[in-house]
């Protein structure tokens, strides 16, 4: 994702991409663009961008990451979780 005629992704466009590519199974893409939101863009991953990456790890089989994710968060897994 890169910036367009200035416009700077936020939280929100993360979240929607995000949740995107968990609908599409689209996990490659997923766990870059979470990787970039947070490195890239310095933007702090909230609940629900946490709660993708579940979805999207959980929908690919990958529950051991999935679990990993969420032990390794910053914030307190909700019941969505």
């Amino acid at each position: 994702m890169e910036m367009v005629h200035g416009v700077v992704p936020d939280d929100m466009t993360f979240t929607n991409i995000l949740c995107a590519c968990s609908h599409g199974g689209l996990l490659h893409e997923g766990e870059m663009l979470f990787h970039k939101m947070i490195h890239g863009y310095k933007i702090l991953p909230m609940i629900q961008h946490y709660g993708c990456m579940v979805d999207l790890f959980g929908k690919a089989g990958r529950l051991k990451e999935a679990y990993e994710l969420i032990k390794e968060m910053c914030i307190d897994p909700d019941a969505t979780m």
